[in-house]
């Protein structure tokens, strides 16, 4: 009994050993790089509404813990939100087993994440000997043995350095923590997600682990993984409806459609405004399956099924509905309409109330008229100034943000060398990469049409900080458009592990020396959003000079004769510089931009060489 009990554990481990490798790198890096904070003003919502529900509390007034002044006093942030808690509950929810996490460990937290992290490197060692034997080796030297012996010493290093974090009184903000905690697993859970999407488009193992991880390099969800914005969470529902999305592309199976539609409805807990584009883009992709496909020709059960998979979405919207009938007694309300109202709960310069139907207003407007108004509030934008702002938040914002391309560039080097491929290689794309092509775009004009009315806002405004930030679900669906046209150019396709290798050189040399460049040349230009200006110009400007040269050299090798090493390293630079910012920007944050709350990096290792290189503190 033993024994089989055994062999059905290695069994699922030799199936699914790469999700699994993928899970634990991600787990790795989320945590090594985790700084728990405060970074932006509504963060506070979140952070309020677990505080309340952990304590037993209602939810929808602001009972002051994060946001207020010294004196106890309501901050003006909340005082322009009514002191209303009018954000959904999904997010706050799903972080109450970490907030058990907290209260089982209390200070000693982070010290249990030092294991966890410990246990994550050696775990990933043996992983490798086990499955990957042939990856451990470095001509005769197995380096998975030096990977061991280093995750023991930087153990000893992190213990000698220790420091406990503070979980209550003034200086404890554990909700932060708990919160962050559930943001790594969300990016791990995320990164096995994009795994198997990419495996199911490319169905090629060595090539589908590359698309992960430069999915993962090109995007900004690391950064935002250490923080209280629900980008996170967004991410890895949108990531999810792609995947599911692309299973049914690739197998016709009606069950990975419905899922698809229910996760939209889910999605619609956590941004009601997204989830109700991305629902109405998978509903034209059953349109042009219908009209366009070979389901033209199905028989009437199966259009029927078909048409009516869309009504899977109110199955996964219940939450949504549940949500808006506790805040705003109508399913149909959102809660963010009592931000809109006049009424003021008692006490929001003295204490705060707790009665929650004394403080809900009675004249909301009725369901239909608010979702009218969503819509068109939705849809609506400045024409005049429309071509200018998506020329900014695609290449160069005027907030100093970085744009959609700097950080998804394989998507622009798609776009510019297609043409090239068409007319000068003649490789053609199949039926199947054009339909999961058009799919992914259709993904993308969802988010894009779901954020259109805020247009110049996410172009000017500096709050929209340090990326295009609400458009972050787009960056999976055009990297992988970029890695679907990259796939063509046999050169790629065929040495996508020595292009990995090349973008780990360039992290090792790159990430220590930029850190040392900030800390030399860096101007203090202010604290918040403020801070990340000089940076997101710099690496713009380094993504577009590598995407140029390696459109040049590809086009150039086409004529004369380029070393294929040199395009591979091209390669690499351009997939390998978004995850560089990700890292900066996390360290700019700690140097420069923190303030509203929280702790520095979970890992003392990690938070010894900030202090070594940021401080000269050894």
């Amino acid at each position: 009994m033993i024994s089989d009990f055994f062999l059905k554990i290695n069994g699922f481990i030799q199936q699914y050993r790469v999700h699994i490798l993928v899970f634990l790198l991600a787990l790795f890096l989320a945590i090594t790089f985790a700084h728990p904070v405060l970074l932006i003003t509504d963060e506070g919502v979140t952070t309020n509404q677990l505080a309340q529900l952990h304590a037993g509390h209602q939810v929808l007034v602001n009972e002051g813990k994060y946001g207020s002044y010294a004196n106890g006093t309501i901050g003006e942030y909340f005082l322009a939100k009514n002191n209303y808690l009018a954000y959904p509950l999904f997010y706050p929810l799903i972080s109450l087993p970490s907030y058990s996490l907290v209260d089982l460990f209390g200070e000693n937290f982070v010290f249990a994440i030092l294991y966890l992290w410990t246990f994550v490197i050696i775990a990933i060692a043996l992983l490798l000997n086990a499955y990957f034997p042939n990856h451990c080796y470095f001509g005769k030297w197995r380096w998975t043995t030096g990977l061991i012996i280093a995750a023991f010493v930087l153990f000893f290093i992190s213990l000698y350095k220790y420091l406990s974090f503070p979980v209550t009184g003034n200086d404890g903000f554990p909700e932060i923590l708990a919160i962050v905690f559930t943001n790594v697993l969300l990016f791990s859970i995320l990164a096995v997600m994009l795994f198997e999407c990419n495996r199911t488009i490319f169905e090629n193992i060595r090539y589908s682990f590359f698309a992960t991880v430069v999915c993962i390099s090109c995007s900004s969800y690391l950064f935002w993984t250490s923080y209280c914005k629900d980008h996170m969470l967004v991410a890895c529902l949108f990531v999810a409806i792609v995947l599911v999305a692309v299973k049914y592309q690739s197998t016709r199976r009606y069950g990975f459609l419905a899922a698809a539609f229910a996760l939209s409805g889910l999605l619609a807990w956590a941004r009601p405004e997204l989830a109700l584009f991305v629902c109405l883009a998978l509903c034209v992709y059953v349109v042009s399956l219908l009209i366009f496909s070979t389901m033209n020709q199905a028989t009437v059960k199966e259009k029927l099924v078909l048409f009516f998979t869309p009504l899977f979405t109110l199955l996964g919207a219940v939450p949504f509905f549940i949500n808006n009938y506790l805040f705003t007694k109508n399913i149909l309300t959102p809660a963010w309409i009592l931000w809109n109202t006049e009424s003021t709960p008692d006490g929001v310069t003295g204490s705060v109330a707790v009665n929650i139907s004394a403080n809900v207003p009675v004249d909301t407007p009725g369901s239909i008229q608010a979702l009218i108004s969503i819509i068109q509030r939705g849809t609506t934008f400045q024409l005049s100034t429309f071509p200018s702002d998506l020329y900014g938040i695609l290449f160069n914002p005027q907030s100093g943000s970085m744009g959609v391309f700097p950080l998804a560039p394989l998507f622009l080097v798609a776009i510019l060398i297609v043409p090239v491929i068409i007319l000068l290689k003649r490789i053609p794309f199949s039926s199947t990469e054009k339909h999961i092509i058009g799919l992914l775009l259709l993904l993308s004009v969802g988010v894009f049409f779901a954020y259109i009315r805020g247009i110049y806002g996410m172009n000017t405004s500096q709050g929209i900080a340090p990326d295009i930030r609400y458009l972050s679900p787009m960056y999976v669906p055009l990297t992988i458009i970029g890695l679907i046209v990259l796939h063509k150019i046999p050169i790629f396709a065929e040495r996508s592990l020595e292009i990995l290798k090349w973008m780990m050189a360039c992290w090792i040399v790159c990430v220590p020396l930029s850190l040392f460049t900030l800390v030399k040349y860096y101007p203090v230009l202010g604290a918040g959003t403020v801070a990340f200006t000089l940076l997101d110009a710099i690496f713009s400007i380094e993504v577009y000079f590598f995407i140029a040269l390696l459109i040049l050299c590809i086009i150039g090798s086409s004529f004369v004769k380029i070393p294929s090493t040199v395009l591979i390293i091209l390669v690499a630079i351009v997939c390998s510089l978004p995850m560089i910012w990700q890292i900066d920007a996390t360290f700019i944050v700690r140097q420069f931009a923190s303030g509203l709350g929280g702790y520095s990096f979970w890992i003392p290792a990690v938070r010894a060489v900030y202090a070594a290189i940021f401080l000269g503190v050894l």
